[in-house]
């Protein structure tokens, strides 16, 4: 399956470190704990960056970036699995619970799990301290990504 995630040129060295995720914590990981987010398409890698941003930020330079991973090495969670407050604007316990125990349990490399924004695709989470992980990143690509200046 391929993957997509949409970073600051500037932060690419540690774009699959999960460093950010690690300090800030995120929908599906508390603080403390790296996770690498990615999406399942382009076009929700874009709106996911797009919700956490301030227009001005939209004319920095980015890059795209794509990686391949076996399906058989990912997770998944259905909305039918996931607590009534999922959906919520900041990241609720419920949601990192799940994601601290499919770190804890370190059976799969990823968890895909529907997106806030459009719960019918999903976002994958990647566990950059999984063994299988490493290898993972001979498959990554990257592109320059520009935004259209409409999006301001």
């Amino acid at each position: 399956m391929k993957l997509f995630r949409i970073v600051q040129t500037q932060h690419l060295a540690t774009a699959w470190s999960g460093a950010g995720a690690q300090i800030y914590g995120g929908r599906w990981n508390p603080p403390g704990r790296p996770v690498v987010y990615l999406t399942t398409s382009i076009s929700l890698a874009i709106l996911e960056i797009l919700v956490h941003l301030q227009n001005s930020m939209l004319m920095r330079s980015y890059t795209l970036l794509s990686i391949e991973v076996p399906e058989s090495l990912l997770d998944t969670l259905e909305v039918n699995e996931l607590a009534a407050d999922w959906r919520s604007p900041s990241p609720p316990d419920s949601t990192q619970r799940q994601g601290e125990a499919w770190l804890a349990e370190g059976e799969y490399v990823g968890l895909r799990v529907p997106s806030v924004i459009v719960p019918t695709e999903y976002n994958v989470l990647l566990n950059p301290q999984h063994p299988d992980f490493a290898q993972l990143l001979d498959s990554v690509e990257r592109e320059s990504m520009m935004f259209d200046p409409r999006l301001q």
